[in-house]
């Protein structure tokens, strides 16, 4: 997945969050100790980004990570070795801010995130909020960065579109969030 998805998704969670709060069976896992490396937790650190006006909102946006303490780990792989399975977790806090004119929010995006890889380059993201993920046209939601929030799972075609196929829990866009502040 490319850098930029990823962060989106993360900064969905996870996506990035993604990553806190009850999780379903589907996506429950336990937030690792001082020694992650013991049970094959990994550092993961988001990354700042900067999104062009009309990619996810109407204006150029910037999403600065604020406080960044995730772990992904592998939990299956294809047979050559490749991740199948990744598990994220920890807490993930970024600012949002309108490029046009320096209004800002911080959002909480400290929820989990479990991605299954398909072979034709295609992904589930399950998504245990709060996680933003960016949406854009032809997507199954309206074009804009989204705080979801409660259990979703987001397919991501090989093409790129997202589709949410599970959607228990509110979704709040936030480029109108951010428009208004």
């Amino acid at each position: 997945m490319s850098r930029l998805v990823r962060t989106a998704v993360l900064a969905a969670a996870a996506a990035a969050a993604l990553l806190t709060r009850a999780a379903s069976s589907s996506t429950a896992v336990s937030t690792p100790q001082k020694s992650p490396a013991a049970g094959g937790w990994e550092r993961y650190h988001a990354e700042s980004f900067t999104a062009a006006a009309g990619d996810l909102c109407p204006f150029a946006v910037r999403s600065q990570v604020l406080f960044d303490r995730e772990y992904v780990r592998i939990t299956d792989t294809f047979d050559d070795g490749s991740p199948k399975v990744e598990q994220y977790v920890g807490p993930l806090v970024v600012r949002l801010t309108d490029r046009r004119n320096g209004n800002s929010i911080q959002r909480d995006l400290s929820g989990r995130g479990v991605v299954e890889y398909a072979r034709d380059g295609s992904f589930d993201f399950r998504l245990q909020g709060p996680v933003a993920v960016g949406f854009h046209p032809g997507d199954s939601l309206p074009p804009g960065y989204y705080l979801l929030s409660g259990h979703h799972v987001v397919h991501f075609a090989a093409d790129g579109t997202r589709t949410v196929t599970v959607d228990e829990g509110p979704e709040r866009e936030l480029c109108s969030v951010l428009g208004a502040s």
